[in-house]
Protein backbone atom coordinates (compact mmCIF):
# COMPACT_ATOMS: atom_id res chain seq x y z
CA UNK A 1 0.00 0.00 0.00
CA UNK A 2 1.28 3.48 -0.83
CA UNK A 3 -0.20 6.89 0.02
CA UNK A 4 1.52 9.00 -2.64
CA UNK A 5 1.50 12.79 -2.61
CA UNK A 6 1.91 14.97 -5.68
CA UNK A 7 5.28 16.41 -4.60
CA UNK A 8 8.00 16.06 -2.03
CA UNK A 9 7.58 13.44 0.66
CA UNK A 10 5.38 10.34 0.51
CA UNK A 11 4.36 7.64 3.01
CA UNK A 12 5.04 4.03 2.03
CA UNK A 13 4.83 0.57 3.56
CA UNK A 14 8.02 -1.45 3.11
CA UNK A 15 7.33 -5.13 3.69
CA UNK A 16 9.99 -7.11 5.54
CA UNK A 17 11.50 -10.19 3.93
CA UNK A 18 12.52 -11.92 7.14
CA UNK A 19 9.16 -11.67 8.92
CA UNK A 20 5.57 -10.70 8.55
CA UNK A 21 4.74 -7.06 8.88
CA UNK A 22 6.04 -3.87 7.40
CA UNK A 23 7.84 -0.66 8.20
CA UNK A 24 6.23 2.73 7.68
CA UNK A 25 8.68 4.89 5.76
CA UNK A 26 8.63 8.54 4.71
CA UNK A 27 10.31 8.85 1.31
CA UNK A 28 11.67 11.82 -0.59
CA UNK A 29 11.89 10.89 -4.24
CA UNK A 30 13.21 14.21 -5.54
CA UNK A 31 16.13 12.46 -7.31
CA UNK A 32 18.58 14.64 -5.36
CA UNK A 33 18.92 12.49 -2.24
CA UNK A 34 16.25 9.77 -2.52
CA UNK A 35 16.00 9.75 1.27
CA UNK A 36 13.94 7.35 3.38
CA UNK A 37 13.01 7.86 7.04
CA UNK A 38 11.73 4.80 8.91
CA UNK A 39 9.06 5.57 11.52
CA UNK A 40 9.05 3.60 14.74
CA UNK A 41 7.43 4.25 18.08
CA UNK A 42 4.63 3.32 20.43
CA UNK A 43 1.36 3.37 18.47
CA UNK A 44 -1.96 1.89 19.50
CA UNK A 45 -2.62 0.56 15.99
CA UNK A 46 -1.27 0.39 12.46
CA UNK A 47 -3.88 2.97 11.51
CA UNK A 48 -2.59 5.40 14.14
CA UNK A 49 0.98 4.84 12.94
CA UNK A 50 -0.04 5.56 9.30
CA UNK A 51 -2.00 8.68 10.34
CA UNK A 52 1.02 9.98 12.27
CA UNK A 53 3.31 9.29 9.31
CA UNK A 54 0.93 11.09 6.95
CA UNK A 55 0.77 14.07 9.32
CA UNK A 56 4.59 14.27 9.34
CA UNK A 57 4.64 13.96 5.56
CA UNK A 58 2.07 16.76 5.18
CA UNK A 59 4.17 19.02 7.41
CA UNK A 60 7.31 18.29 5.39
CA UNK A 61 5.46 19.12 2.17
CA UNK A 62 3.74 22.25 3.51
CA UNK A 63 6.79 24.47 2.96
CA UNK A 64 6.90 23.76 -0.77
CA UNK A 65 3.12 24.12 -1.06
CA UNK A 66 3.35 27.55 0.58
CA UNK A 67 6.09 28.72 -1.79
CA UNK A 68 4.06 27.54 -4.78
CA UNK A 69 1.05 29.51 -3.56
CA UNK A 70 3.15 32.66 -2.94
CA UNK A 71 4.57 32.46 -6.46
CA UNK A 72 1.06 32.03 -7.88
CA UNK A 73 -0.23 35.08 -5.98
CA UNK A 74 2.66 37.22 -7.23
CA UNK A 75 2.19 36.08 -10.83
CA UNK A 76 -1.58 36.66 -10.77
CA UNK A 77 -1.51 40.03 -9.01
CA UNK A 78 -3.28 42.79 -10.95
CA UNK A 79 -1.71 46.19 -10.28
CA UNK A 80 -4.24 49.05 -10.47
CA UNK A 81 -3.13 51.51 -13.13
CA UNK A 82 -5.35 54.56 -12.95
CA UNK A 83 -5.94 56.95 -15.84
CA UNK A 84 -2.59 58.67 -16.16
CA UNK A 85 0.85 58.10 -17.59
CA UNK A 86 2.23 58.33 -14.06
CA UNK A 87 -0.18 55.59 -12.93
CA UNK A 88 0.88 53.35 -15.79
CA UNK A 89 4.56 53.95 -14.98
CA UNK A 90 4.00 53.18 -11.29
CA UNK A 91 2.16 49.97 -12.24
CA UNK A 92 5.07 48.90 -14.46
CA UNK A 93 7.55 49.55 -11.64
CA UNK A 94 5.39 47.61 -9.21
CA UNK A 95 5.11 44.64 -11.59
CA UNK A 96 8.88 44.70 -12.18
CA UNK A 97 9.47 44.61 -8.42
CA UNK A 98 6.99 41.74 -8.00
CA UNK A 99 8.74 39.77 -10.76
CA UNK A 100 12.07 40.28 -9.01
CA UNK A 101 10.57 39.01 -5.74
CA UNK A 102 9.10 36.00 -7.56
CA UNK A 103 12.43 35.24 -9.25
CA UNK A 104 14.25 35.44 -5.91
CA UNK A 105 11.77 32.99 -4.33
CA UNK A 106 12.22 30.59 -7.26
CA UNK A 107 16.02 30.90 -7.02
CA UNK A 108 15.95 30.21 -3.27
CA UNK A 109 13.69 27.19 -3.81
CA UNK A 110 16.07 25.75 -6.44
CA UNK A 111 19.07 26.27 -4.14
CA UNK A 112 17.22 24.52 -1.30
CA UNK A 113 16.33 21.60 -3.59
CA UNK A 114 19.99 21.15 -4.55
CA UNK A 115 21.45 21.33 -1.00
Amino acid sequence: MSNKQAIGWTVEEWHRKESEGYDVVLCSEDFTHDAALRLSGDFESDEQRMEYAQDLCDKLNAHDDLLTEVIHIIEAYQVPVGNSAAGEMAAEWTMAALREIRDEIVRMRKEKDHE
